[in-house]
């Protein structure tokens, strides 16, 4: 998980980091960050998806059966 979000770019990190790890709320990542709440949303969601393609590649968890 730690080596999924290391290869995060930078934006998509902070976002995770603040959200996902330190227990931020969406306002409160968007006001730390100084970007909308859409901004850290839409963010939060590429980030997620890329960190889990990047668990699924390694074998780490199953893939989901509509991601086919």
């Amino acid at each position: 998980m730690r080596r999924a979000a290391a290869r995060l770019p930078t934006p998509f990190r902070d976002v995770v980091t603040l959200v996902d790890v330190e227990g931020y709320r969406y306002a409160e990542a968007a006001a730390a960050l100084r970007v909308p709440v859409g901004t850290v949303m839409s963010r939060l969601h590429r980030g997620r998806r890329r960190i889990r393609a990047h668990l699924i590649d390694r074998g780490l968890v199953p893939r989901r059966a509509k991601e086919g």
